[in-house]
């Protein structure tokens, strides 16, 4: 490891411009992590562990990891693959549990957009509707017309399981869902852009609209896709999760890390999780 310490938005650029391989002063940069009241979160993990077997060895992706995510922001965390951002997501939504530690959720958090995990695959759109409609409070005729209209599926369709339609198509089912859950917390994934449904032009800006009009948490692994009215950003380097107001200093000091190493195992992990995972990046801001 370098000497050099990156504790600013100049000495991060200075770092990166020299070729040194920079490192953070971590405990400078633990004593600037801010603070938020109680009943003002929207979620809080507390001392979490989180360990993934493999196998042939295990990987910790947090140790006594802690956070509360903060009402009224809207933020990107920053992170190199495998960083652990899909294991943040998965235990904000609780499809991860911790080893050890507790996550208190106080909000109505989405799903990690545009995924549709939450739908079954052999169910009919019919039935998927009528399903999603009871839950929602609502006209299944009218929520049936909606996702005929939102897929641009023809009528006979909403016979057809939904593991037929065209995955764009189910891409955007799950938005006319989103759209009527009015969640207080939308979380976005790494990859997603507007291309994977097939979306341009008005519909495209309804729907950046519908997502980033609320506050949110949206994962990144390249600077580029942090959203425009982003307010907040975190990075997440080595299992810890560092808060920046200035999105500016953030940025610099992230491309100044040293990327991880990563071998054979990580590529095909990625192409694992590739398969069941359907963040997409935004390029649109």
């Amino acid at each position: 490891m370098s000497e050099a310490r990156i504790l600013s938005f100049d000495e991060a650029v200075r770092a990166r411009d020299a070729g040194r391989p920079p490192v953070l002063d971590l405990d400078v940069l633990r004593e600037r992590q801010g603070t938020i009241g109680i009943g003002n979160y929207h979620a809080a993990i507390n001392n979490v562990t989180v360990i993934k077997p493999l196998k042939t060895r295990e990987i910790e992706y947090f140790s006594n990891f802690s956070v509360a995510i903060p009402r009224g922001r809207k933020i990107v965390v920053l992170g190199h693959r495998e960083s652990g951002a899909r294991q943040l997501m998965d235990l904000l939504t609780r499809r991860l549990a911790p080893n050890k530690g507790s996550v208190v959720v106080d909000s109505r958090i989405s799903w990690v957009i545009p995924e549709a995990r939450f739908f079954d695959k052999a169910t009919p759109l019919r039935e998927t509707a009528i399903f999603f409609a009871r839950v929602l409070g609502m006209d299944p005729q009218n929520l049936m017309g909606m996702m005929l209209a939102m897929g641009e599926l023809p009528p006979q369709a909403i016979y057809e399981p939904i593991k037929n339609l065209p995955p764009w198509a189910v891409k955007r089912l799950g938005l006319v869902v989103l759209y009527f859950c009015n969640f207080d917390l939308h979380l976005v994934g790494s990859r997603f852009q507007m291309k994977g449904m097939k979306l341009e032009g008005e519909d495209a800006n309804e729907v950046l609209n519908l997502i980033y009009g609320r506050d949110y948490v949206v994962s990144c692994e390249d600077p580029k896709g942090i959203p425009q009215n982003c307010n907040l950003l975190y990075v997440l380097y080595e299992g810890v999760l560092y808060e920046f107001e200035d999105l500016a200093e953030g940025v610099a000091v992230f491309e100044a890390l040293p990327k991880p190493i990563e071998g054979p195992r990580a590529e095909k992990d990625q192409e694992e999780d590739t398969e069941d995972d359907d963040f997409l990046r935004e390029e649109f801001f």
